[in-house]
């Protein structure tokens, strides 16, 4: 585990330790809808980092683009929380900040794990249902030479 991730995983683990009882503040009637959906987002998130710290290759690259997609959830149902009044203005700052560096912290992990600077990996590994098959139609253009 690298400094980054270890300093990524601490930093999650303390926003955690924060939401889960900020959240038994909402209003009970709403902790089936929106409260549930957050913290799974949440836990999603936190458990596909664990995962990303212990894989390795496409498989990590894959469980870090599923963290990046649960930040989006859990950054999308804040929002939400925050509109219906359900957290403080300075709960909801505190909240903001925090993911914007678990962010920050992902994306350069991102980076790190697929070697260039724009964390696109360049070609998927063999044996994933990426490979074409002889004799199918083509779907995409092929340009002439």
């Amino acid at each position: 585990m690298t400094d980054l991730e270890l300093a990524l995983l601490n930093q999650y683990v303390e926003f955690l330790a924060w939401l889960l009882p900020a959240s038994q503040t909402f209003p009970f009637h709403q902790r089936q809808q929106v409260t549930l959906r957050l913290l799974a987002a949440a836990l999603d998130l936190h458990e596909h980092l664990e995962a990303a710290d212990q894989a390795h290759g496409y498989n990590r690259l894959l469980l870090l683009r599923k963290a990046e997609l649960d930040l989006g959830s859990v950054r999308l149902y804040l929002r939400l929380v925050e509109k219906l009044g359900w957290l403080l203005p300075g709960q909801y700052l505190y909240a903001v900040s925090v993911l914007h560096v678990v962010g920050n912290m992902l994306a350069t992990w991102l980076k790190q794990t697929t070697g260039s600077s724009t964390g696109q990996a360049a070609v998927p590994p063999q044996g994933l249902g990426h490979e074409t098959n002889k004799g199918a139609k083509q779907i995409w253009p092929t340009t002439k030479s």
